[in-house]
């Protein structure tokens, strides 16, 4: 079984409540992901084929999904 990261925390055991999320860092690695797929940060965008194709799967946007061209 894996576990998770937040465990290995090391100011984990003085939290009140164990399962406290650093809402700091979420912050902080929501903000990247967005802002590298909007500036289109090659290497760090999450913009990828397969987002795309999910896109299609998932969501009702048409000119957001990927179109193929043939080649």
């Amino acid at each position: 079984m894996k576990r998770s990261i937040f465990w290995e925390l090391p100011y984990r055991k003085t939290n009140l409540l164990c399962h406290n999320l650093d809402v700091m860092h979420i912050e902080k690695n929501v903000f990247e992901n967005i802002f590298n797929t909007v500036m289109d940060v090659k290497g760090k965008t999450k913009d990828s084929i397969k987002s795309r194709l999910d896109v299609a799967l998932f969501c009702n946007r048409k000119n957001m999904e990927l179109v193929c061209d043939g080649s």
